[in-house]
């Protein structure tokens, strides 16, 4: 049985025309199928190890330049830009000392199963007990919280003076 160089190796001939073919600008692909019993590969290491120059050009038609494209304006994300609205507006005063009911008035709070998609998730208390709740007032598009529990939960100024806001709604947490 004959190996892969005596059946079909790279002899004089088969370098010979694979010059010429690489030389008209031909792939390697097509080379390959021409001279038959080698893969493209093969022809592409032959090519390096005979370090033969980078293939003819086709004459193709000159390309033109494409326009340039108008610059975009700079957009920032939806959600981004809501938090940055909220941000803006003034600063809303919770009174941690005041009682539940006039922080998260009876008629917002919802349970669980009365959430809907307009509704604040702001969670009050501890979810462990008998009076937790989620705020329910209106919520902002597109954000899951009203303004005023957006403020508690993003923290825009980053200072964590809320820390004691969550420590009075849900009793003595260490």
């Amino acid at each position: 049985m004959l190996t892969w160089p005596e059946r079909d190796g790279w002899n004089e001939q088969r370098v010979e025309r694979l010059k010429i073919m690489w030389a008209e600008g031909r792939s390697a692909a097509v080379i390959a199928g021409e001279l038959g019993g080698i893969t493209r590969n093969a022809v592409i290491g032959k090519v390096h190890r005979l370090r033969l120059p980078g293939r003819a050009l086709t004459t193709a038609a000159p390309k033109q330049p494409k326009p340039p494209k108008p610059p975009r304006p700079a957009r920032l994300p939806k959600r981004v830009a809501r938090a940055q609205e909220i941000a803006a507006q003034p600063e809303v005063v919770v009174d941690v000392s005041a009682p539940l009911e006039v922080r998260f008035p009876p008629e917002w709070r919802r349970s669980l199963s009365e959430l809907t998609a307009t509704s604040c998730r702001f969670p009050v208390g501890d979810p462990r007990g008998c009076n937790f709740f989620f705020c329910g007032a209106p919520a902002l598009d597109p954000l899951p919280y009203c303004g005023r529990c957006a403020r508690i939960v993003y923290d825009f100024h980053a200072t964590r003076r809320s820390r004691s806001y969550f420590r009075s709604s849900w009793g003595s947490r260490s």
